[in-house]
């Protein structure tokens, strides 16, 4: 897995909640995820300063207005900027997110199916798909 794709899973789990589950488990669970953001921690780091960098002037203010009422022209213009600012992002990221990551956890970290789905039914909001994602990463 690249860690460009890894990226939005670190983002997704780190937006999980533990509450609900065993200490022994919330502990290793949270083990789980400090090891996988350490590895995209380098690359979201880049994006994040790309994305200051690259940023379009008056971006932030026709945001604002395709989210309350933007004429067609305002919206067409913020999606052709969008797309722009979004491919100079990648562009200056590439080599980093690029990088192939042969081994996500090493086996003490890793989860168990058991352990993995504590995770699962303690994010009532996590779809289907998100949960396989995430198991993949995880188990």
């Amino acid at each position: 897995m690249k860690v460009k794709e890894l990226s939005p899973l670190v983002a997704m789990l780190a937006g999980c909640t533990f509450a609900k589950m065993e200490s022994a488990v919330k502990v290793k669970a949270h083990k789980a995820y400090r090891a996988l953001k350490g590895k995209v921690a380098e690359y979201d780091d880049a994006v994040k300063d790309a994305a200051e960098k690259f940023k379009p002037d008056g971006y932030d203010e026709l945001l604002r207005k395709v989210r309350l009422r933007a004429t067609v022209d305002e919206a067409q213009n913020f999606n052709a900027m969008t797309a722009a600012f979004n491919k100079e992002v990648e562009e200056a990221t590439k080599e980093l997110g690029d990088v192939e990551l042969d081994v996500l956890l090493d086996d003490s970290q890793k989860l168990t199916e058991e352990e993995f789905y504590a995770v699962a039914d303690s994010n009532d909001r996590l779809s289907c798909e998100e949960i396989e994602r995430l198991r993949k990463i995880m188990c």
